[in-house]
């Protein structure tokens, strides 16, 4: 006979669909650990290539110098992802089913990592491989902004003793960097001598986010004071009428 498993929070009295400061830890410390176990992954490939190897390092070094590359461009990589996604939960109080499916996307991204890295590190960068690699870190890229968006879209998500400003900055920003990886996809689509160097465009994607924030602050300052059509016709219809022959 099947015995029918009662949660604690169920025996307890209360509603499986509470989110809790608990489980809010939890989910951050399992992505923890996923990626701290994908970002040693990428480094074994060469440990298992310097395992049979006897002599002095620089020939080998020398004769891996892609998969060294690849190596240290991914761990970059997971690590610059990593730290965005800590200071987005750094501002949330509590979470829901779409901050934990955005969550474990992002995760899946980053378990798949090591395999187009060890792609691009064995043999040449072909339009193929380049795509898969950029492509992954579009959808690794496009998942934390996701979240960045939830995070800042409601204050009831929001910790309280997180600044409101910080949680709308990440919110404002959160698509410049997923918009520049995916120009970097087309360009290596498009134009296969481009490879990964589209990936350069993200050391501009500061600035440029910068330039397309304040242009829109800017916009939005003129909009509020401009009267709308409504107002003027208000306007107008409050003004005094002058007498004729005035």
């Amino acid at each position: 006979m099947l015995m029918r498993y009662a949660s604690p929070a169920a025996s307890a009295g209360t509603p499986s669909g509470v989110r809790t400061p608990r489980g809010l830890e939890r989910l951050n410390a399992f992505a923890d650990a996923v990626v701290a176990i994908a970002i040693t992954l990428l480094i074994l490939p060469l440990v298992d290539i310097s395992a049979s190897y006897h002599g002095d390092p620089g020939p080998l070094l020398a004769a891996h110098a892609s998969q060294l590359f690849a190596f240290g461009l991914s761990f970059a990589v997971i690590a610059r992802f990593w730290l965005a996604h800590h200071k987005i939960t750094e501002n949330l109080r509590t979470y829901n089913r779409t901050v934990l499916t955005w969550t474990m996307i992002w995760l899946f991204t980053i378990v798949f990592m090591p395999l187009p890295t060890e792609l691009i590190g064995r043999g040449p960068t072909t339009r193929g491989t380049a795509a898969l690699y950029i492509a992954t870190l579009l959808a690794s890229s496009v998942s934390l902004s996701a979240l960045a968006w939830l995070g800042g879209r409601r204050a009831g998500r929001r910790d309280p003793a997180a600044p409101a400003e910080e949680a709308a900055r990440q919110s404002g920003t959160a698509w410049g960097t997923p918009a520049t990886i995916a120009i970097a996809l087309i360009l290596a689509l498009a134009v296969p001598a481009v490879h990964l160097y589209g990936l350069l465009l993200l050391v501009l994607e500061p600035w440029l986010t910068r330039y397309v924030r304040r242009w829109y602050a800017r916009r939005q300052a003129d909009s509020r004071r401009e009267p709308s059509g409504p107002e003027l016709g208000k306007i107008a219809s409050n003004e005094p009428q002058k007498p004729d022959g005035a």
